[in-house]
């Protein structure tokens, strides 16, 4: 009489309703016999569990048991009191066998640590990517197929999850669900996570413009975006100032401060820098000032106070005018741009990284403009090391001149 397997996901509850917590469960001969009757670990009936089967704080065996034909049982507490009896009978038990998610096994022919063959043509059922199960020698491994050929036999390769096949290969299980043809609601074609709720929406339909394909490899996992299209964006977003991590540390994430007008004020400071930003970008759009500033410039700081020093700043200006070539350096400021008469308008883009530590280094190109008219263009770089964490970036100029119009914008990744 083949192997079945017994009641395994199957919950004891009593008469209360509750779990039998810590009990055990005896087999006897079918129709109330008080004969013991064994129970087995392995499908082969070749490895005997005994008579008695404990129940773990759930009120469930704590193992796969396997038998053969029909079993007489009795629940008992952790005291050993008698909870109820009950008769098993095979194919219908207390409701029929417990639902697996493993198909019937097959008998199978052992190859090498990562292939085996069945007799017959049996590629529709071991097709690639679908889940196995087998009993080894060495214990149950889970492996995923990667290769499955009929000849005169069907030769199957898999992938092992941990460990290897060996030659006490004696029985192999298929995932009840195939990785092809799922009967899956085109809908629910994603992940699902304890309330029901899809988590991931994937495309499902061969004609998919932009799909994304989850692969778990041996050494690493990768998310990309394919589809018919030649050009396919994977677009991930996150959630507020949310960002990217490996291994709980992150490593990539993106936020707009939101432009500033600069008023009637001689700075603009910028404050709710996360300590994780390792490149800021800093732009200035048409920005003036009440009388002819000196250079525009940036100073950064940490614990809420910009650094007045310790800088290594230069910058080059052409002027459209003229063929001439001015150099500008400062230790006192991160220098952008020349400012040029009150009714000029400045505008720019500069970029900080962060090297290492908190050495951060900077470079800049600007342009002065009057009337629509470009009047100078400036280069910039430099670099400066501060104390601690940078948390705070002005935008300012060297002669602490008041703005009166534009606005600054700043944007960290």
């Amino acid at each position: 009489m083949p192997a079945h397997l017994i009641q395994n996901s199957f919950q004891f509850i009593d008469s209360n309703g509750l779990p039998v917590v810590g009990g055990s469960v005896e087999f006897y001969e079918p129709n109330g016999s008080s004969t013991p009757k064994a129970v087995y670990s392995d499908k082969a009936l070749s490895s005997s569990a005994g008579s008695t089967a404990t129940l773990n704080a759930l009120g469930m065996f704590t193992a796969e048991l396997f038998g053969s034909g029909d079993y007489y049982m009795i629940v008992k507490y952790a005291d050993d009191t008698t909870a109820y009896d009950m008769e098993y009978i095979e194919g219908e038990g207390s409701g029929g066998n417990a639902a697996t998610e493993w198909d019937e096994s097959v008998t199978p022919t052992f190859i090498d640590a990562t292939s085996f063959s069945v007799a017959g043509d049996l590629t529709l059922d071991f097709h690639v990517n679908r889940r196995v199960k087998t009993d080894n020698t060495g214990g149950t491994i889970y492996g995923t197929i990667t290769d499955s050929v009929f000849t005169s036999l069907t030769t199957v390769t898999v992938v092992n999850d941990s460990g290897a096949l060996d030659s006490g290969l004696s029985s192999v299980d298929l995932g009840a669900l195939r990785a092809d043809n799922q009967s899956m609601p085109a809908s629910k074609a994603g992940l699902i996570d304890t309330n029901g709720n899809e988590v991931l929406d994937v495309g499902t339909t061969a004609s998919a413009n932009a799909q994304v394909k989850i692969t778990n490899g041996i050494d690493e996992a990768s998310i990309e975006s394919v589809g018919d299209n030649a050009d396919v964006d994977l677009n991930v977003i996150t959630k507020g100032t949310g960002g990217f991590k490996s291994n709980g540390d992150l490593v990539l994430t993106q936020k707009e401060e939101g432009s500033t007008s600069v008023g009637l004020s001689n700075f603009v400071n910028f404050t709710s820098i996360p300590a994780t930003a390792k490149h800021i970008t800093v732009i200035a759009h048409d920005v003036s000032c009440t009388s002819t500033p000196g250079a525009f410039a940036l100073r950064i700081g940490t614990g809420g106070s910009v650094s007045g020093t310790g800088y290594q700043s230069v910058y080059s200006r052409s002027l459209a005018t003229a063929t001439t070539t001015d150099v500008v350096e400062s230790t006192a400021y991160m220098l952008l741009g020349d400012g040029r008469a009150g009714t000029a308008s400045f505008c720019g883009v500069a970029d900080l990284y962060n090297v290492s530590g908190n050495v951060w280094v900077y470079k800049s190109i600007n342009t002065d403009s009057a009337g629509g008219s470009l009047t100078a263009l400036s280069y910039a770089s430099g670099e400066i090391t501060l104390a601690g964490v940078l948390d705070i970036i002005q935008f300012t100029t060297t002669t602490a001149t008041n703005f009166d119009a534009g606005s600054v914008n700043i944007f960290y990744r």
